[in-house]
């Protein structure tokens, strides 16, 4: 399948505007700008900066849920089955009420964090998490491509999750 091109971004925009960070002043006050933008882009393939398989859902989560990039279990928008070999790209936004906790599956978690089923990472309500490993290597996911997602909160939650790799 040719996806074309996947892009991944990531922009922060911080401004502070204060008299009263450094106290008065006759001659004015301090400012600080700063402006980051490192967008992430992939082309179509398997090696450096390429992916040629990208999954993408909102998923609803009553507490978690279990996702496997390497078994065939998921599809992209187009109906074809997903087993991964290399993850290039993990974007995960949290729309729930509370914190999300992404890793601890029982079995062949993804080793982001590490390897171990008791790494977790946590996402605040509202926030996002974007990793990438845009090399030809990527992270191998062909023994290890379990993803769980928990959050902590009750009743049905949105989680929006969006991966690139390669397929095998």
């Amino acid at each position: 399948m040719n996806i074309g091109r996947a892009n991944f971004g990531l922009n922060i925009n911080i401004s502070a505007n204060n008299k009263d960070i450094v106290g008065d002043s006759p001659l004015g006050y301090a400012t600080d700008n700063v402006s980051l933008s490192r967008p992430v882009n992939f082309t179509d393939g398997n090696g450096e900066n390429q992916v040629d398989t990208c999954y993408h859902d909102i998923v609803a989560l009553s507490t978690s849920t279990e996702l496997n990039m390497t078994d065939s279990s998921l599809t992209d928008v187009f109906g074809t089955a997903i087993n991964l070999s290399k993850l290039k790209a993990l974007y995960v936004k949290n729309n729930t009420d509370s914190d999300l906790h992404i890793g601890g599956a029982a079995a062949n978690q993804v080793g982001i964090v590490a390897d171990k089923a008791s790494d977790i990472i946590v996402v605040q309500p509202g926030g996002t998490f974007l990793w990438t490993a845009p090399d030809a290597d990527g992270l191998d996911v062909s023994t290890d491509g379990t993803l769980k997602l928990d959050h902590q909160g009750t009743g049905s939650q949105e989680v929006e999750i969006i991966f690139a790799g390669v397929q095998t």
